[in-house]
């Protein structure tokens, strides 16, 4: 939905609604972080078929594949805990 004033026209739209239409991504933030050999783990993002956990950093998060930061079971008590 677009709003037009005598100075500029703005898009309401949610991007919310972008972003699923577009299905190439999602992200999925922990409201417990983990910690890790690799550092804090604060999200899983959902690329294409393709699971990626998010490390803490400064200035930004780094995205690495599930693989290389959790076995299979840490990954399933990080699910279970720290996302309900």
């Amino acid at each position: 939905m677009y709003y037009r004033t005598d100075r500029a026209a703005v898009d309401q739209s949610p991007i919310i609604r972008e972003d699923r239409a577009a299905g190439s991504q999602r992200v999925l933030w922990a409201k417990v972080p983990h910690q890790t050999r690799r550092g804090r783990c604060v999200a899983l993002k959902l690329v294409g078929d393709q699971l990626l956990v998010g490390i803490a950093g400064a200035p930004a998060v780094q995205w690495l594949p599930v693989e290389k930061v959790f076995t299979e079971a840490e990954a399933r008590a990080w699910l279970r805990t720290s996302f309900a």
